[in-house]
């Protein structure tokens, strides 16, 4: 299998080749012809079997990061070593079926945690001060690697989460955050000695609060006592892609009604409609493009976003010279752009026919907020007889777009 650095290095030329095929087509104002053409989808098709394979090579990568086993080395004194953070959180789990070892009771002892209590909570991305012997804050710190693993998820799952403005709290607290359209206010030219008029900015706000969300796991105790397996990494990996596709799932789609609420329902209607997927043309893509102010279009944030069904035409899309209008980024892990506007794929945003298909606008409007603090619970006696513990992790989350009435995000509805 080819090395990840030569396929990305692969993909790089390749998209230098389609954007210089392009700007010299551009140049000549003929657009296009038959060889031409067929030159470009030949490398846009390598690019995108080169993007299949780069997928698999990293996935291959992640499994075989977890799949070692990571040891501590302690230092010659024993009152010096660090705490061992991975088989204390094995100790805890191993409790429950009477199989934790005394050094793993040791390890929860210095961290200052019961081994008979049933939850233990993980900051995810928060700072708090620790020390390393015994304390009562240290069970935030017993679960680092599979915190870690859990947050490797989240942003390899990608989608909205990818564009969008996250923002972490400690607590679950109700979050307001302003909103406010001064679009309507301009600076005034003053004759000398002139009186200045005062102008008011209507503030608003829109308040985020906190749902719950769950992802479960049941693990046998020889899982548990197969000390060659970094379970912690495992369980992390296995529990964070549920709650990263939950989360991006109600932050596209969520209708805001004891949810929370998605982006395509929060877009405002660009008035234009597609004919079709397989159908769709120039003109309906500039449409929608100068449907959104250009101070939202001028912004980073500013980006396309639809399920990857709409990637095949979107590619095959010109303009009325023939271009196409997808250009290839040269750039490894920079996303392609339509328009010269990024695109980010989302399987999450509806396809079918009379649904909102293709988002355009600022996506840094659109807030994903997050509570740092999961909860990892435990639970034994459930699971008892079949000799297994299950582990339930607790998230909170909650989303929407900062809308003061300037609509910095619409849609265009498929045909």
């Amino acid at each position: 299998m080819d090395s990840l650095k030569n396929l990305q290095d692969r993909r790089v030329d390749l998209a230098k080749r389609a954007n210089d095929l392009r700007d010299a087509v551009k140049t000549s104002d003929s657009g296009f012809d038959a060889d031409q053409r067929s030159a470009f989808d030949a490398i846009v098709n390598e690019i995108n079997a080169i993007d299949s394979k780069i997928q698999v090579v990293e996935e291959d990568k992640q499994r075989m990061a977890q799949s070692l086993q990571l040891e501590n080395v302690a230092p010659q004194r024993e009152d010096e070593a660090p705490i061992d953070k991975s088989e204390a959180l094995r100790g805890w789990m191993l409790e429950g079926v009477g199989q934790s070892t005394e050094h793993q009771r040791n390890e929860l002892k210095r961290m200052g945690i019961s081994p008979g209590q049933k939850s233990i909570s993980m900051l995810n991305g928060a700072k708090r001060a620790l020390s390393t012997g015994v304390n009562t804050a240290g069970g935030h710190t017993i679960a680092d690697e599979m915190m870690g693993a859990i947050t490797d998820a989240l942003k390899a799952y990608g989608g909205i989460r990818e564009a969008c403005t996250v923002i972490k709290t400690n607590t679950g607290a109700d979050l307001p955050m302003p909103m406010s359209d001064d679009t309507s206010n301009s600076a005034a030219l003053l004759s000398e000695a002139g009186t200045v008029s005062e102008q008011n900015v209507g503030f608003t706000s829109k308040t985020f609060g906190a749902y719950k969300f769950a992802s479960s796991q049941v693990v046998s105790r020889e899982l548990l006592t197969d000390s060659t397996l970094p379970i912690e990494s495992w369980l992390g990996q296995q529990l964070g892609t549920r709650i990263a596709r939950a989360f991006s799932n109600y932050a596209t789609v969520g209708t805001g009604s004891s949810q929370p609420s998605g982006v395509v329902t929060d877009a405002a209607d660009s008035g234009v409609t597609l004919a079709s997927a397989s159908a769709i043309t120039y003109a309906e893509i500039v449409n929608i493009y100068h449907s959104i102010d250009p101070a939202y279009r001028n912004s980073d944030g500013c980006a396309w976003m639809f399920a990857d069904a709409w990637q095949k035409y979107l590619r095959q899309l010109v303009d009325s010279n023939g271009l196409p209008l997808w250009q290839p980024s040269i750039v490894a892990g920079e996303p392609d752009t339509l328009l010269s506007k990024k695109i980010i794929v989302n399987q999450d945003v509806p396809s079918t026919t009379g649904t909102k298909a293709i988002l355009f606008g600022d996506f840094s409007k659109f807030v994903m907020r997050e509570v740092s603090d999961y909860v990892l619970m435990k639970l034994v006696e459930r699971h008892a007889l079949e000799d297994q513990v299950g582990l339930v992790v607790f998230a909170r989350m909650d989303s929407g777009l900062l809308d003061a009435g300037t609509n910095p995000i619409k849609y265009a509805t498929s045909g």
